[in-house]
């Protein structure tokens, strides 16, 4: 069985973990934003990613990823149950990229300031 997917979106949450086995793990999340119409006016949705990139060489390469960045994600997704700390159970999407790129790097400025609020009680 194949459970690939591919997203474009941008970086919010960015750790970079050392593993025994596995050497260096970056980790982080990747919004993707979607528009639909309801009652003809667009709504925005987004959905969040927890995204993990493995490899010494690999991470070192994305050293300077950065909340905000445009990322292109390619690789195998899972999806596990937890219980948040208030006890509702939760569901998130893993994936373990085969292809990272980063397709623009975020530049901030006053009048375009980008917030992101990641949930604190996922446990990744």
């Amino acid at each position: 069985m194949i459970s690939r997917c591919t997203i474009i979106g941008r970086v919010g949450f960015v750790d970079i973990k050392e593993n025994e086995k596995m050497g260096k793990i970056l980790r982080l999340s990747v919004a993707v934003q979607k528009s639909h119409k309801e009652n003809n006016e667009w709504v925005n949705t987004t959905n969040w990613f927890k995204v993990s990139v493995m490899g010494d060489k690999r991470v070192d390469q994305l050293n300077d990823i950065a909340k905000g960045d445009t990322v292109f994600v390619e690789g195998d997704f899972s999806i596990y149950e937890y219980q948040a700390q208030n006890g509702e159970p939760k569901k998130d999407i893993q994936i373990v990229a085969s292809v990272f790129r980063r397709l623009s790097k975020h530049k901030p400025d006053n009048d375009n300031e980008i917030s992101i609020n990641i949930n604190d009680d996922i446990p990744f």
